[in-house]
């Protein structure tokens, strides 16, 4: 079980890693939109609170080990969007796994509620969901048929502060082997990276043009150099956010 879940019980303690796993993952009931419906994501995590041992509801918020950022941020002018994208290789195979189980969680979650979330529930056979569910996870092909490492996208938010807009990421750089971590902004990485990230799997987004989406929120990062591989504490440890 990958050790990736991110929890901070207050502001008066550090923040930890917990062991994830993806078929506990639970979700709220959907909430329609106007140009579609939203199912929040939560983790029922057990942890100790005044010497009792607990069962708190906690955002799916995960941390990621050291991975390439093949292209660095992008904007994406014709959708006005902030992208980071990286790549899982070989080394990382518990983690994939793990991003599989949660894709297999949500789609299982999908049919076995579709008496109750969708008006045709005749519709949602798990073939039909395999077709409208976006994934998390995206498979590259090469020109020449080469199967390369899959990849995942991060979605970077921005936030008004001041009259201006700001990124809603807190980014640091270690890549130099500094003893403090310097605050950068998300828009310096660059092609080549590699990246520490803390992502929000904030919701299931079911549009009315019938895709099933799962954005992932990035909401902290940490340039490392190449070779550190190895996540030892949780990355909010030097967080200005909020």
């Amino acid at each position: 079980m990958s050790k990736c879940l991110y929890y901070r019980a207050s502001k008066l303690e550090a923040p930890q890693l917990y062991p994830f796993d993806p078929t506990k993952v639970e979700f709220n009931d959907p909430v329609p939109r106007t140009a579609g419906t939203l199912i929040t994501p939560y983790y029922p995590l057990k942890t100790v609170k005044d010497g009792q041992v607990v069962t708190v509801k906690v955002p799916v918020l995960i941390q990621t080990p050291a991975l390439l950022a093949r292209w660095g941020y992008q904007y994406r002018k014709e959708y006005k969007s902030h992208q980071i994208q990286v790549d899982i290789n070989e080394d990382e195979k518990l983690f994939k796994k793990t991003l599989r189980d949660l894709e297999d969680k949500i789609k299982q979650t999908l049919h076995e509620n579709r008496a109750l979330w969708f008006v045709k529930p005749e519709k949602f056979t798990p073939e039909f969901i395999d077709d409208i569910f976006q994934g998390i996870l995206k498979e590259n092909v090469g020109r020449d048929g080469r199967t390369y490492d899959p990849s995942m996208k991060f979605k970077i938010k921005e936030r008004v502060e001041q009259g201006q807009k700001i990124k809603a990421v807190t980014m640091a750089d270690m890549a130099n082997g500094q003893s403090f971590p310097e605050i950068i902004k998300v828009s310096d990485i660059s092609a080549g990276d590699y990246i520490e990230t803390l992502f929000h799997v904030e919701k299931l987004w079911l549009s009315r043009e019938g895709k099933i989406y799962c954005p992932l929120v990035m909401k902290q990062g940490k340039r490392v150099a190449a070779q550190n591989h190895e996540v030892n504490m949780a990355i909010g440890e030097f967080s200005m956010a909020k």
